[in-house]
């Protein structure tokens, strides 16, 4: 999308800010998009060296693959969740030599073990309580989901202004450092995707993010406009609700609730979906293919059910951008499946 069409979008008409934010980045869009998309594969990193390890070990190469798990940062597998109760059995998964074996493990309890930097402490820590919220979330009932996306957000908004305001004053860490939790914090930071990239792409080249990471936050500048609108909107009053089971066919039970916002605060401001994805990347025609037809037909029993609430919303009068509108924002995510949310402001 141009930025003459972002403009042109009804919610920057509501929020002018919006505009001055769009133009104010410029600078940073026209120096991220300079960059070539990271390359696939590294012939020296960390990474790739587990990988190549794993890829020996299939092929009973124990002196090979030995060779390259020596060459891992200790702090790649504490970051892959092992622990001093755990790297045994993982390293038994790997063809290794007794004596290159114990060598990992000796070098993986003595990272595991000793006192962290500040900001690797720092970093880890904010990692761990995005993780265990996001667990929560996928693991709660329906009716809880709104509640604890609330909890991410505000967790999100603390983390990523730090991160922001560390990487603006010291560049990216090295892995030591905690780059791999400041990747990950990145990868879902996407209003500030533009100042990453660059710091981001130099860091996967010298060998300190993994591939995944460095693409998925180049690929962010793609839901940037619906991020900032989303943004904007959510600063004024609002209800949100989780309406996820529409892309199954099946109505909400939400339905109660968000007949009762409508009424109460008719006539509302703006409404929109928000549609989440797993895949980082949104696939409109797949994702209309894979949920359209049962979807059609919930979504449509779905406003007349809501709209009566509120009479002066009118489905025509939307289409041509009158009153309130409906607007369907894209947002990628790392939740399991595909979520969507309804967005009541008033």
């Amino acid at each position: 999308m141009t930025v003459k069409a972002q403009l042109d979008n009804r919610a920057v008409k509501n929020f002018p800010a919006l505009g001055i934010k769009v133009n104010g980045i410029r600078e940073k869009v026209e120096h991220a998009r300079k960059l070539l998309p990271p390359p696939a594969s590294m012939t020296r990193s960390v990474f790739r060296d587990l990988t190549i390890a794993d890829s020996f070990s299939r092929h009973r190469d124990s002196v090979n693959a030995g060779m390259h798990m020596l060459k891992v940062s200790p702090y790649y597998l504490i970051y892959l969740g092992q622990t001093p109760k755990t790297i045994n059995a993982y390293l038994s998964k790997f063809a290794l030599t007794t004596d290159t074996k114990t060598g990992l493990l000796e070098k993986f309890t003595q990272a595991y073990t000793a006192k962290g930097t500040e900001i690797y402490t720092k970093l880890r820590a904010m990692y761990m309580e995005t993780t265990q919220l996001k667990h929560i979330l996928d693991t709660c009932p329906g009716n809880l989901k709104a509640y604890y996306d609330k909890q991410i957000q505000i967790a999100d908004s603390a983390h990523y202004a730090f991160l922001f305001d560390y990487t603006a004053k010291n560049g990216w860490p090295d892995i030591e450092n905690g780059a791999l939790y400041a990747g990950y914090m990145a990868m879902r930071d996407i209003e500030h995707c533009y100042d990453y990239i660059p710091l981001t792409y130099k860091a996967y080249m010298a060998g300190q993010l993994p591939y995944f990471m460095a693409h998925t936050i180049y690929e962010n500048w793609r839901y940037y406009i619906d991020y900032v609108i989303w943004k904007e909107y959510i600063k004024g009053p609002y209800e949100v609700f989780d309406v996820s089971t529409m892309l199954t066919g099946e109505m909400p039970a939400t339905v109660p609730s968000i007949l009762a916002s409508m009424k109460a605060h008719c006539p509302v401001k703006e409404i929109f979906y928000v549609t989440y994805s797993g895949k980082r990347r949104i696939d409109q025609g797949a994702w209309l293919v894979k949920y359209g037809k049962h979807f059609e037909k919930s979504f449509f029993e779905f406003h007349d059910k809501v709209f009566t609430n509120c009479p002066q919303i009118h489905l025509e009068q939307m289409d041509r951008g009158i009153g309130p509108g409906i607007d369907m924002l894209q947002l990628p995510t790392d939740y399991k499946g595909e979520r969507m949310l309804f967005y009541i402001f008033y």
